[in-house]
């Protein structure tokens, strides 16, 4: 059985390639960042 991981990337992109900046994240690790089951999603 093959098991799937799955990564976020973000991605900062500059004018100049050289100063752009990549981030891949595990996703157990971006998960406890983001909480996809708030209610408020939205602050006013």
């Amino acid at each position: 059985m093959v098991k799937i991981k799955y990564l976020f990337t973000f991605v900062c992109g500059k004018d100049f390639l050289n100063r752009s900046r990549i981030s891949v994240i595990p996703k157990d690790v971006i998960f406890q960042c983001i909480d996809v089951y708030r209610t408020n999603k939205y602050k006013s």
